[in-house]
């Protein structure tokens, strides 16, 4: 995947896409891990594991209007 061979040549320890991530995007970043590492988010400027995930509605916007919405996982 693109993603995740750049992540590896350039030995970056960020990857940001501005459209968002995927799912197909986490799940091959996460094979280069252990699988008992732990996933975290960042609150107030501290990283805490990641405790709950489910299922969201989010939308699109352009030019600053609502658009449809999407079916996403929302991490906390």
């Amino acid at each position: 995947m693109h993603i995740v061979n750049h992540f590896r040549k350039k030995g970056f320890r960020l990857i940001r896409k501005f459209e968002g991530l995927t799912a197909n995007d986490l799940i091959e970043i996460l094979k280069n891990y252990p699988r008992d590492t732990k996933v975290c988010n960042q609150m107030l400027g501290e990283n805490f594991p990641v405790k709950q995930v489910e299922e969201c509605i989010y939308y699109d916007f352009e030019k600053g209007k609502r658009g449809e919405g999407h079916k996403g996982v929302l991490i906390k």
